[in-house]
């Protein structure tokens, strides 16, 4: 199903494994199926190939599976609906703590999804998570009331920005991103993150002034 912070109702109901994996960029990017609570998984597909959590990763364990438990379906079958509500309000949750190694986990995952996924159909995956990541350090850690958090994050997000993992999905955004994101991603390529609202308002309104 869909989650309510999602708008998935333009997906197509069903979708058979070969339409999935022509372009497995743009089914992530529609569908984003990292959540266990928005699947109901056969057992029989668990079974056959042994899938399980892979417990020894911090966080991002629910999505890796999904990854490799889709990999290996003939079809899926999507609602329209969203059956999943994701309250984001608990401080207490996992969401909310601060993870200074949230880069190399990150990192983790990416190297482990390429097992099951060749690099050229996860380049908006890796986009994706390259964008949670660098929200972690921003959001949890540069709005921490802890200085030496404040600290930490700072060079954190430049090690994100920096890394080579992640900046392989530029040249992918670049090309078939939305407007907003191919300007996003050519300064993050260059560690000018800062200047991303202003430049993008600037386009806006530009785009309005050209409308009328």
């Amino acid at each position: 199903s869909g989650v309510s912070v999602l708008e998935n109702d333009y997906l197509k109901p069903i979708m058979m494994h070969d339409d999935i994996f022509m372009d497995y960029n743009r089914f992530w990017s529609e569908s984003r199926q990292q959540w266990a609570p928005m699947c109901c998984l056969s057992k029989k597909v668990i079974d056959r190939y042994e899938l399980r959590y892979n417990t020894s990763i911090k966080m991002g364990e629910d999505g890796l599976f999904n990854h490799i438990f889709i990999s290996k379906c003939q079809k899926i079958r999507r609602t329209k609906d969203n059956e999943y509500y994701y309250n984001n309000d608990n401080e207490l949750s996992a969401s909310h703590k601060y993870y200074p190694d949230r880069l190399e986990q990150e990192v983790v995952l990416i190297q482990k999804l390429k097992s099951v996924l060749p690099v050229s159909q996860m380049y908006r995956v890796i986009w994706d998570y390259w964008h949670e990541t660098l929200n972690h350090y921003m959001v949890k850690g540069l709005n921490n009331q802890d200085n030496k958090v404040k600290k930490d994050a700072k060079k954190r997000i430049k090690n994100t920005f920096n890394s080579k993992i992640n900046k392989e999905s530029i040249p992918y955004i670049k090309k078939y991103g939305s407007l907003d994101e191919k300007l996003e991603s050519f300064l993050m390529g260059y560690y000018r993150h800062k200047l991303y609202k202003p430049a993008l308002s600037i386009i806006q309104f530009a785009s309005k002034i050209k409308n009328r």
